[in-house]
């Protein structure tokens, strides 16, 4: 049996769209002898969806384009698409078998998550039939993502210990003598370091296929939604054999392939779980190209400040949308070094993009002129130097009201988390490409990018330069802070970790480096809670993770 999988791009709420990228990829699988097809969950209307399927004209819409999509497909398919209910939600998310022009099947997500980016349980009613379906003449299992995360090793099992488990009904099936020749998965995994793992030998997948005793079909969503990234690499795991084996569909684009069961050889999955740097990388510009792109924007603009991590942003920018589509903004203040200026330039050369230079300097003055009589007697401070910030900010937006370019904000996660952002000023954004990237990961993908090109790209200097917001003569960012590498280890121990000061302490630290780095993280909530979003890359990202009060006593963590 040849199974296709089409690991589309789904885009929420195009619902025709998403039809016809279905029905071209199943025409495509077809004519590459697959004997049914394969689609991810919610293909038709696109995810996540939030509160969407609580309009019922949304769910009817994806219905209709689901009804017309049918009589189009020249082979059976399996096709995510959410349903009305009545349930206290009022819908479910479904897999759909397609058949002869008509549904000829209908499986019901069971296990809704409610936790990370998730939230099914919040807009779902969970399904009561495990789902098997006829297809072409074998018995197929079908479940939906969450649906197979109850093995025991996995810290998803216990939240489901009292629901039905799929994986489990389908395991006592075939170990009883029931008839299952292959189990589906239609999936939308969320792409993270943490959770793209799930490919190689021994990982979920192989484990669930061997649990189950048969092939599994996998099909991922793939694309940016948001600030939620799907990274594809679907594909057909089969560990129920002496010699396990799989194949696997590319990851961070689309992707369809028509697969023989019964041809398998070798087990590719370990080289299609995550890669590092490289990943990220990817997962950042196919975030930034479907944010752009599918909100209908042409044109972004970076302020270039000659630093780090405008350079990186400036540089995958470049790669997402192409060099005629990104616009860099040197804002020079009296404080700006010579080479932070030169480094802006020699970037924007480097990358072949338009480049222009705003000065601050008197958009600066001008405030401060302003202030003089309610400052009067003040020693100058910080007020003073993120007036500073804040005019690159009011500069950027103003050129993107008047020209149409989105602005990109450049912070990265160990700033944002201490912090060290000026509010209107440098988190002004429509999208935020690294905020989900550790300084540290910062300087690993600066050099990465420079690598791949086989030239500098990112000037060295850039790379080398000790980092600096250069708000007052002479300032670096280890003046308020410790080493990157020492500061992001405190980070991930507590923001990924969950651990408490004195848990970090006990794990090597100095007391007063993660006192002082913990109270900066707790009195920077608010600013947090209003950057701009951008790709959740790690286990715990502050955009769709981390759910923490802004108005709470200090030090409860």
């Amino acid at each position: 049996m040849k199974v296709g999988i089409g690991q589309i791009n789904a885009r929420v709420g195009d619902f025709s769209a998403n039809a016809a990228k279905i029905s071209d990829a199943c025409a495509r699988l077809a004519r590459g002898g697959a004997d049914f097809a394969v689609f991810p969950e919610c293909a038709v209307s696109g995810y996540p969806l939030g509160d969407l399927v609580g309009y019922g004209r949304f769910v009817e819409a994806a219905q209709a384009a689901l009804s017309a999509l049918a009589g189009t497909l020249p082979i059976p398919a399996i096709v995510g698409c959410p349903r009305l209910d009545g349930g206290p939600a009022g819908a479910r998310n479904s897999a759909y078998l397609l058949d002869g022009g008509k549904v000829s099947r209908i499986c019901d997500k069971m296990l809704l998550p409610n936790y990370g980016a998730l939230n099914d349980s919040r807009n779902f009613d969970p399904g009561r039939d495990f789902g098997v379906a006829e297809i072409c003449g074998k018995s197929v299992g079908v479940t939906v993502c969450e649906d197979i995360w109850t093995l025991p090793s996995l810290p998803t099992a216990p939240r489901y210990e009292n629901s039905p488990r799929p994986l489990e009904y389908f395991s006592d099936l075939k170990r009883g003598g029931g008839r299952l020749d292959l189990l589906v998965n239609i999936s939308a995994s969320v792409f993270s370091t943490a959770n793209d793992t799930v490919r190689r030998s021994g990982g979920l997948l192989f484990e669930v296929s061997r649990t189950a005793g048969v092939p599994l079909v996998w099909c991922n969503l793939v694309g940016g939604n948001d600030a939620v990234v799907f990274a594809g690499g679907s594909g057909v795991f089969d560990a129920s054999r002496a010699e396990p084996a799989s194949k696997c569909l590319k990851k961070f684009e689309e992707d369809a392939l028509a697969i023989d069961l019964d041809s398998l050889d070798g087990y590719d999955g370990d080289a299609f779980d995550f890669q590092g740097d490289s990943d990220l990388k990817r997962a950042i510009v196919m975030s930034l190209r479907d944010f752009v792109g599918k909100c209908g924007i042409r044109s972004v603009v970076v302020g270039l400040s000659g630093g780090i991590d405008s350079a990186l942003v400036a540089a995958l920018a470049v790669e997402a949308l192409g060099r005629e589509n990104v616009v860099g903004v040197s804002m020079p203040s009296k404080f700006s070094s010579s080479h932070s200026r030169t480094d802006a330039a020699a970037l924007a050369e480097n990358l072949g993009i338009e480049f222009h230079t705003v000065s601050i300097e008197k958009p600066v003055e001008a405030v401060e002129g302003a202030l003089a009589g309610l400052f009067a007697g003040l020693p100058r401070g910080v007020a003073e130097e993120n007036i500073q910030s804040r005019a690159r900010g009011l500069t950027l937006m103003a050129i993107s009201n008047k020209l149409g370019h989105l602005v990109l904000a450049t912070g990265n996660k160990s700033e944002c988390a201490v912090g060290y952002c000026t509010l209107y000023g440098d988190t002004n954004g429509g999208f935020a490409p690294i905020c989900d990237l550790y300084k540290t990961e910062v300087y690993r993908l600066s050099n990465l990018v420079n690598r791949e090109a086989g030239r500098e790209i990112i000037p060295q200097n850039t790379i080398d330069k000790p980092p600096s917001a250069e708000l007052r003569p002479g300032q670096k960012d280890e003046d308020s802070l410790p080493p990157y590498d020492v500061l992001d280890a405190i980070l991930r121990l507590h923001i990924e970790g969950f651990k408490s000061a004195s848990e970090i302490v006990a794990a090597g630290f100095d007391r007063a480096a993660v006192e002082d780095v913990l109270g900066k993280v707790a009195r920077a909530e608010y600013k947090r809670s209003q950057y701009p979003i951008g790709p959740k890359l790690s286990a715990v990202a502050f955009s769709t993770d981390r759910k923490i009060p802004v108005s709470i006593k200090r030090g409860l963590q």
